[in-house]
């Protein structure tokens, strides 16, 4: 039978009693770390991830892929560490299995026109796993993607390739 989580914190609970004063703090507090609720927000580099992953599944003709098969696009650390987040916001990516993920191409294609609001700040409780979000917008509510729209408010993703060099490539949104 699988263990709750009250089971497993009264567990920890008899340990930390077992503790000296000191190592029952430090505890103590890296137990109030890890179940506290804590703020997921999407940010610029998430967004530029979702559009180049998009434009990747509509040159394929799928829409679902392993991340191994996405995993060059996501082009900076916190892209890569944050990809999965993406299932908590607004239902566009969704994850059937470890490593396997898929698009709602429609509400993607639609978030990414600036037309789909969906949650951009949220509360998640690690207890529960209760999400709620408490800031909903479009792709222009997220700070700073407004230097990725050209005057045609068509995304433009900017990369860094190299120390130096930068560059921009216009994502074509294909139907």
């Amino acid at each position: 039978m699988k263990e709750t989580i009250n089971e497993k914190l009264r567990k920890i609970s008899q340990a930390a009693e077992l503790m000296n004063e000191e190592e029952s703090g430090s505890l103590g507090k890296i137990l109030d770390r890890l179940l506290e609720k804590r703020e997921v927000a999407l940010f610029r580099g998430m967004v530029e991830s979702l559009a180049l992953i998009y434009d990747w599944c509509m040159e394929k003709g799928k829409h679902e892929f392993q991340r191994r098969e996405i995993e060059h696009l996501l082009v900076g650390g916190s892209h890569k560490a944050r990809f999965g987040d993406w299932v908590l916001f607004g239902g566009l990516v969704y994850k059937d299995e470890k490593g396997h993920f898929g698009l709602n191409m429609d509400r993607t294609e639609e978030f990414l026109f600036g037309t789909r609001i969906i949650p951009i700040r949220l509360w998640k409780d690690p207890l529960t796993g209760r999400i709620t979000p408490i800031a909903w917008g479009n792709r222009h509510d997220i700070p700073g993607i407004q230097e990725f729209l050209d005057e045609k408010g068509i995304f433009r993703a900017k990369y860094t390739m190299g120390p130096i060099s930068l560059f921009d490539k216009k994502l074509e949104i294909k139907r």
